[in-house]
């Protein structure tokens, strides 16, 4: 059985006009669907751990993680053209950042596959923000699965992270950039935000080939 982790916390992190794209009902209608298909009979709803920033840490620089709470505790504002916190935010990412990696420690050591529905998102931040050169942090505030990545390489693992999105995972390659113990494949749409990504970006001095960059054409499919 999949261990789905949906906590309506994620509402706390909120655009009160309701237009951001990075909206509430991006969850929501998720397990809605899920909810009226045969699958829902296969998963057991788990809610998140605590904020825990001892988790946020592992990815980020303590100065970022200290500047993002306090851009929080003003309430809500943009910290950049487009990615808004409020004074709910930080502690919503940090529960769900606390939950990822401790997904991902229970599926190497103990075998149970886990989906964590998080929000705000989260590939685009890196170590101290906007990543590789990003104008923006592009909605998110920590990064997840670079916070999964750490623990499991410090438990002793050898990881693989497979992102497929439109958009490049900027922040989770930035993060990750030098570990030789992750192997990050990215697929993305070229040409789109945050611009980066290319075939060539393949990891740090003495890791490359560690960092794999698939950049497709727009309207690909299945044939390329």
């Amino acid at each position: 059985m999949l261990k789905l982790v949906y906590d309506e916390r994620h509402r706390l992190h909120r655009d009160p006009a309701g237009r951001h794209p990075e909206g509430v009902w991006r969850v929501e209608a998720s397990v809605e669907a899920l909810r009226s298909s045969p699958a829902w009979g296969l998963v057991e709803v788990v809610r998140a751990l605590e904020p825990d920033y001892g988790a946020v840490l592992l990815a980020h620089d303590r100065d970022y993680v200290e500047w993002i709470r306090g851009e929080c505790a003003k309430g809500f504002h943009y910290v950049d053209a487009d990615t808004y916190v409020n004074e709910h935010t930080c502690d919503v990412a940090a529960s769900f950042a606390a939950t990822t990696r401790e997904a991902a420690l229970r599926s190497a050591e103990v075998g149970e596959l886990w989906f964590v529905l998080a929000r705000p998102g989260g590939h685009h931040a890196g170590r101290r923000g906007p990543a590789m050169g990003a104008p923006t942090l592009g909605f998110c505030v920590f990064d997840y699965v670079a916070v999964a990545a750490r623990a499991l390489v410090d438990s002793g693992y050898r990881v693989m992270v497979l992102d497929f999105d439109a958009h490049h995972g900027n922040g989770t390659q930035e993060i990750l950039w030098s570990e030789p113990r992750v192997l990050h494949v990215d697929i993305h749409q070229r040409w789109l935000y945050p611009g980066t990504g290319d075939v060539g970006d393949v990891g740090g001095p003495g890791v490359e080939g560690t960092k794999i960059n698939v950049p497709l054409y727009p309207g690909s499919g299945d044939h390329h």
